[in-house]
């Protein structure tokens, strides 16, 4: 069968205008000298060929095809078929190909394929030879891929081999149903009798506030351990929380347990769920999941102790009252025990001070406690008491002591565990009190407490202008590793001008000491002059943040560009680094360290500041290996630690497979019975079941076009026309 077209005009048009221009080449001919002008008539020929060239002719044919009809054998090889239960399923599919019937058919040809995320086209020697690796089984897509695959060729059947844990996106029982062919089914893997302990969801919110509780629902499928307790374990970072236990009465059971914690430290957390492992379980792999939590202060709370009435108080507590970020608790103490009176005890004070709840529960569930003119001994507080008070700032709180005739050595403070936590040294019970006025002298303008102004300049100059204190404890100066960040301006010791401002770490915590009591003036005198209170306050707000360690305030910030990552993924670390008055540093020596997830501590080295950055530091790290890893970042400047940060990442190839291991076989069932087929299981596989429909010869023929023009013999002749004439007009003297 033989038809002709053309891909431009149609095939009529052609054979005129090749008409024509025979008839005028005959024509010519006849009338021009053989010998002299040969030449136009070939050159005619020449138009002629290349006009139908042009035309790009071709013919269509039908003939049978030689192909036998396909049958498709899609092999799963997903992780899920490594599973072992009671050996690993995919050496049951291996022993399956191994000299099955179904290869050797002579009335269809028989084609392998790989699938998980999608279908490859393979052998029975390169599966039997291969390992199950593949991260997603998308049944759907791979039955589509096939498809495609065989397009415009005749498909008998597909046979499906898998363990039918499908986690695409597609229907695979719609897809299967729309390749009008046969799909059976051979489902691999133990339906019944595994055991199998899964970590199926957990529902939490993304963030928490600081000292709020916080629920975690987490869903158990348990299949097997009826009769069995199995403990469920919760942990933060390293630190167990909390463990419950599943008490399982049934074979086959989905159990929900609720976690509730409450979180004490702001920052984000990685949380861990975990199950202890058990031999028998069908993979271990599903007995842990991760969240991470993002801890945030709902609201500032701070405890205010006051020894007795002061404007101090009075100007400090409406500045905090006046924040809508701070919740305050304060007490201040009416009467000291020693003074008589005769004024009942209950019209001294509207609330009892609760020494004994404040000082051993509560204070934990505080961010910032200050002390002012406030002596401990006068009520029978006993030391212990201000042990719990170091706890606090040790672990991670912030602590203010505000100056006065029962504070610092005057409160008898000296050699107690408060003692301990202050950035300066102290005199005993007879430490002076330096009257007068006087206005403190900044000395480190750039530390964020003392920062009034976003300009330097311009703060150094507020400074000045900013009113006088009145009296002040005195020191015998800074502790070693405190920050002093206001003095004297006339008052000496053999330390140098008398310490009134300095601050310190301690621990995880950060402390506060102010020599004097009458910062208020700050306020009053300004307004006095008709200026509004906003250095004042904008000081405070500033002391509160840098107490508490606001986010903004710490002096080593370590970041990744991203959370979570995959294997062998460049992890890129940014750290950026302020001096101890809070200028970025650029030359810091900033090093790296890695947790990697087998509890390794390595150190990764010295990062590497950007060139014309502020204070910024890069390094990059590549892991290969899946787990939780946690960098930290240490600054040191001049051999003195400026400080630390942390933060934690994951790297991981994101899987399904193991989150449901068991075989599925109602998915199975579905895609044979919507295809006319059946199910088998891998174990009670018949050859003799299968029966693929007999096709008609006829229904193999192929159509088919082969191009005319696209013939060398074409180009060839056209090159020997060309040339001979080319000749001849040599030969007659026309060139």
């Amino acid at each position: 069968m033989f038809n002709l077209t053309f891909q431009s005009f149609e095939w009529w048009l052609a054979f005129v205008v090749l008409g024509a221009m025979s008839a005028a080449l005959i024509y010519v001919s006849g009338r021009i000298e053989k010998k002299k002008n040969l030449f136009l008539a070939m050159r005619m020929v020449v138009y002629a060929l290349l006009f139908l060239i042009l035309f790009q002719p071709s013919k269509t044919v039908f003939e049978k095809s030689g192909d036998k009809p396909v049958v498709a054998f899609l092999v799963d090889t997903s992780m899920s078929m490594k599973v072992e239960d009671p050996a690993e399923r995919f050496s049951y599919v291996k022993d399956f190909l191994k000299d099955n019937g179904l290869l050797k058919a002579h009335h269809y040809m028989p084609c392998i394929f790989s699938f998980s995320a999608g279908s490859q086209r393979t052998t029975v020697q390169n599966v039997l030879s291969s390992s199950p690796e593949g991260r997603i089984t998308d049944i759907a897509l791979s039955l589509s891929q096939v498809q495609q695959e065989f397009r415009g060729r005749i498909m008998q059947g597909v046979v499906l081999v898998s363990d039918g844990a499908h986690n695409g996106t597609g229907d695979p029982v719609e897809v299967a149903a729309s390749l009008k062919v046969p799909v059976y089914t051979v489902g691999v893997g133990n339906e019944e009798g595994f055991n199998d302990l899964q970590i199926a969801g957990i529902r939490v919110s993304d963030f928490a506030f600081k000292n709020t509780p916080v629920d975690a629902d987490v869903q158990i499928n348990v299949f097997g351990f009826q009769g069995t307790k199995i403990p469920v374990i919760l942990k933060c970072e390293n630190e167990v929380i909390q463990t419950k236990n599943l008490d399982v009465k049934d074979k086959s059971e989905s159990i929900k347990i609720v976690f509730r914690f409450t979180p004490r430290t702001v920052g984000t957390f990685n949380y861990t769920v975990a199950i202890p492992p058990y031999r028998s379980e069908l993979t271990l792999k599903n007995n842990t999941r991760t969240f991470s939590l993002r801890v945030l202060r709902d609201k500032i709370r701070v405890l205010y102790i006051c020894g007795q009435p002061s404007w101090e108080y009075s100007f400090l507590r409406n500045f905090l009252k006046g924040d809508p970020s701070v919740e305050l608790v304060s007490f201040i103490i009416l009467r000291n025990p020693e003074n008589i009176t005769i004024v009942p005890e209950d019209q001294l004070s509207l609330i009892p001070f609760p020494t004994e709840e404040i000082f051993t529960r509560e204070i934990f569930n505080f961010d910032l406690a200050i002390m002012e003119n406030f002596t401990y001994s006068r009520f029978g507080i006993p030391l212990s008491y201000l042990a719990k008070i170091r706890e606090f700032v040790l672990a991670g709180g912030g602590f203010l002591m505000l100056g006065g005739d029962n504070s610092f050595g005057r409160g008898g403070y000296k050699d107690t565990p408060i003692d301990d936590i202050l950035p300066v040294v102290m005199n005993g019970w007879d430490e002076d009190i330096v009257a007068g006025q006087f206005k403190m002298r900044v000395a480190q303008s750039g530390h964020p407490i003392l920062q009034l102004s976003d300009d330097e300049k311009e703060t150094r100059r507020v400074w000045e202008e900013m009113p006088i204190l009145d009296s002040c404890n005195k020191f015998i100066g800074a502790k070693p590793g405190a920050v002093v960040l206001g003095v004297h301006p006339m008052a000496r010791n053999e330390n140098g001008n008398l310490v009134i401002l300095s601050v310190c770490d301690a621990g995880k915590g950060r402390v506060m000491a102010m020599a004097s009591n009458s910062t208020w003036r700050w306020s009053f005198e300004m307004a006095a002059k008709g200026k509004s209170s906003y250095y004042y306050n904008r000081f405070w707000y500033q002391a509160v943040r840098w107490l508490i360690k606001a986010q903004d305030m710490k002096l080593v910030h370590l970041t990744s560009d991203k959370k979570v990552y995959s294997r062998n993924e460049d992890i890129k670390l940014n750290v950026r680094v302020f001096d101890e008055y809070y200028r970025p540093n650029n030359n810091a020596r900033v090093t790296v360290c890695v947790l990697n997830p087998q509890g390794r501590s390595i150190e990764l080295g010295a990062a590497v500041a950007l060139p014309g950055s502020e204070g910024e530091y890069e390094l990059g790290c590549e892991e290969g290996t899946e787990g939780r890893y946690e960098f930290s970042a240490t600054a040191q400047k001049a051999g003195r630690r400026l400080g630390s940060d942390k933060i934690t990442c994951e790297v991981s190839s994101p899987s399904l497979e193991l989150e449901n291991a068991q075989i599925n076989e109602n998915l199975l069932r579905a895609i044979a019975d919507a295809t006319g087929a059946k199910y088998f299981h891998i174990s009670d596989f018949r050859r003799d079941s299968i029966n693929f429909p007999v096709l008609k010869a006829e229904e193999t023929l192929m159509k088919r076009k082969v191009s005319v023009w696209a013939n060398p013999a074409a180009y060839i002749l056209l090159a020997v026309l060309l040339v001979a004439e080319w000749y001849i007009r040599r030969r007659a003297g026309l060139m």
